[in-house]
């Protein structure tokens, strides 16, 4: 694979064609009162809760957040 442009010094852009090995991933990203940020390829359904393999990471201090909340 070839950076098809520069953007910045550290990133390179690679183009996703067939055989480059590039693949696609379609995340979602939710910032919760500037403070938590959610980020993954979870869908927001009930379905895809407990039928689909999904990958998601919270970041942030939820007792900071919210102090009578409890960590799953």
């Amino acid at each position: 694979m070839t950076p098809s442009s520069r953007t910045h010094k550290e990133t390179a852009l690679y183009e996703n064609k067939p055989g480059t090995g590039v693949r696609k991933v379609h995340h979602k990203l939710m910032v919760i009162d500037g403070r938590l940020v959610i980020a993954g390829s979870l869908n927001y359904t009930g379905p895809a809760t407990t039928l689909n393999d999904e990958n998601v990471v919270v970041l942030g201090d939820l007792e900071e957040t919210d102090p009578d909340a409890e960590a799953a």
